[in-house]
């Protein structure tokens, strides 16, 4: 069953799902597994000071829903920089949604990144930023989101790609104002997430799928894959 339909076969809270699906069980980073976290219900706009609900997977392999399965969210205020943690844990016994409830009181633009249990809350899948808006304002705050940074891209591009297990050029040298391209080239899904959670990161990428942004200021960005951590870049921004 394709993950993206498993909301229409729960059932009772999400307690029974259709015969004969398969269910794994939580994932196992000691036994070498990974796993990816994608949102049911996206989120674009929180209003500040209101609880927000918002519903997970964990996918084995970016693919398998698990069961029982709960995440860590680290959420970061793009302009101050400030940084709030939630939990998703599991709706109901056996159930593959996992829910937060998200209550922000920062206006302003969020990155944001999902550690499934088990796994580092340093690393995770980098989540689509959304914004927090007061509720009376007639014109939301807008942050520079990853539309914009293509958008704003610069003529200079430079054009690199994902492979099954490493990024093709983990050391990627471009002027001031150069757009980067990465694409995956591989069967298995990859993430291009920033240490620097205030920058755009890529939603998961599947093969075929590319992400680019600009890189306007000089200095050092280092970069790694989101369900595999071990794969690490870094693009050098300056004079080249």
């Amino acid at each position: 069953m394709n993950r993206r339909q498993v909301t229409a076969m729960l059932a009772a809270g999400g307690t029974v799902v259709a015969a004969g699906q398969w269910i794994a069980r939580a994932p196992n980073a000691v036994a070498g597994g990974w796993a990816t976290v994608e949102l049911v219900n996206p989120v674009e706009l929180i209003v500040a000071g209101l609880p927000t609900s918002v519903d997970m997977q964990v996918l084995g392999h970016g693919v398998s829903p698990f069961a029982d399965a709960g995440a860590t969210l680290r959420l970061v205020h793009r302009e101050s920089g400030s940084e709030t943690t939630a939990r998703a844990v599991p709706t109901a016994e056996n159930s593959l949604i996992a829910r937060a409830t998200i209550t922000l009181d920062e206006p302003g633009s969020y990155s944001w990144l999902a550690s499934p249990d088990g796994y580092s809350s340093d690393t995770g899948t980098a989540l689509r930023p959304f914004r927090v808006v007061v509720a009376t304002t007639d014109a939301p705050l807008r942050g520079k989101g990853a539309e914009d940074s293509q958008e704003d891209a610069a003529a200079v591009s430079t054009h690199t790609d994902i492979l099954d297990s490493a990024f093709a050029d983990p050391l990627l040298e471009v002027a001031a104002g150069a757009t980067v391209t990465w694409t995956n080239t591989s069967a298995i899904p990859h993430q291009v997430v920033f240490e620097d959670l205030t920058r755009d990161s890529s939603p998961l990428l599947y093969e075929g799928d590319s992400f680019r942004t600009a890189f306007d200021e000089p200095g050092e960005y280092a970069y790694y894959c989101g369900p595999h951590p071990s794969m690490t870049g870094v693009v050098r921004v300056g004079d080249v």
